[in-house]
């Protein structure tokens, strides 16, 4: 029992979001609580408690930003009630519905194969020459031969992927699971989400969706490739046409032979062109819509819904491995700070010591301190 302060329009998304507008991957164990940054626990506090330690044994979350959101939870707690309450009761409906939890487990699981497509997009650094799937081995970066096409394509259909993946999803009842999927509908209603899923277009420097572009103005669309027609287009004709020259104007001369000597000479041109294409793709449009997707309150709140419904499935799964009984606490608001424990445990010794004992706790007004000894911790 905790009295608590908050407003019934108490947001169950926390700010700032894990992923929002960094310019490198977020790190697992990147909301450690440090002496200038820190809520619930400070830093004695944090060791004390084992807070990494306790992450590693509880840790049962698929995706990248579900391990991050989890971290959290356990090293900057939230001291919101009202959102404690909902996330158990989202709990609850998954464990009694298990049809539902395995829409939601399979939803997870698909997710995690993609994600990381997602962030070689939003922090990839693009260095040209030949494409590579895979970053260099640089510690804080994510860099890549190519010119970000390959991370492009694949990152913004790991987006598309997410919004209709949730759109298939079973209904649910509990208000924290609907908060959750609709903020990844509601991304899938935004510019970004247009953008990412195409077509668009650059109209002088700026970008386009389907919507926005006047009917009535012949531009491509821009694609994701080496190899554009138009300029490949051009430069067939200006071959073909010195060919031509050569061969029907000058042949009268014997020179006809020249139009093949033209023709190895520009031969090596056309993989500069490409490049010289690729590079301003990556400068123009990759790297200007890596920012702005990176900046997108929308795709990073989407981002932040996918974590915590992993975190969700990521505590079902914890409590369900484990060999001894575990139940939800019930969390009330009152008008002092009140704890009541029956037969509890450690959770990093009760597994590993044979000699365990459980223990009753009880901390109120009358009892504020209490000390527990011998193999209990």
């Amino acid at each position: 029992m905790t009295e608590v302060t908050y407003s019934a329009s108490t947001s169950i998304f926390r700010m700032p979001y894990i992923l929002l507008n960094r310019k490198q991957p977020a790190e697992i164990k990147g909301t450690k609580p440090t002496e200038s940054e820190q809520s619930v626990l400070d830093p004695k506090t944090f060791d004390a408690v084992e807070v990494d330690a306790l992450f590693e044994g509880m840790n049962r979350a698929e995706t990248q930003i579900g391990q991050a959101i989890l971290y959290r939870s356990l090293a900057q707690p939230t001291h919101h009630a009202e959102v404690l309450q909902k996330k158990q009761e989202a709990l609850r409906e998954l464990a009694m519905n298990p049809a539902l939890l395995n829409a939601y487990e399979q939803f997870i699981k698909k997710m995690a194969d993609g994600e990381e497509t997602l962030y070689h997009l939003l922090y990839g650094e693009f260095s040209g020459g030949f494409t590579t799937d895979h970053p260099k081995n640089k510690v804080g970066k994510l860099e890549f031969g190519g010119y970000g096409y390959r991370q492009f394509i694949d990152g913004t259909e790991f987006a598309i992927d997410l919004v209709e993946e949730t759109r298939e999803l079973p209904p649910v009842q509990s208000s924290y699971l609907q908060e959750l999927i609709q903020a990844i509908r509601d991304f899938g209603d935004s510019r970004t989400y247009a953008l990412m899923h195409g077509p668009f277009y650059v109209i002088d420097g700026k970008f386009k969706t389907k919507d926005e572009k006047p009917s009535y103005w012949p531009i491509p669309r821009f694609r994701p490739s080496m190899f554009k027609w138009l300029p490949t287009l051009i430069f067939v004709l200006i071959v073909s046409g010195l060919l031509y020259f050569f061969e029907s104007m000058l042949v009268e001369l014997g020179a006809n032979y020249i139009g093949y000597g033209i023709l190895i000479l520009t031969v090596p041109i056309f993989p500069i062109i490409v490049q010289a294409v690729s590079s301003s793709d990556r400068n123009s449009v990759i790297y200007p819509l890596q920012k702005l997707f990176r900046q997108s309150p929308e795709l990073i709140k989407a981002m932040e819904a996918l974590g915590m419904i992993d975190e969700l499935l990521s505590l079902h799964r914890y409590a369900k491995a484990s060999h001894h009984e575990m139940i939800l606490p019930e969390i009330v608001t009152a008008g002092q700070h009140t704890l009541t424990a029956m037969q509890a445990k450690n959770p990093l010794l009760m597994n590993t010591n044979a000699h365990y004992v459980a223990n009753d706790v009880k901390l109120d007004a009358a009892n504020r301190l209490l000390i527990i000894t011998g193999p209990n911790s």
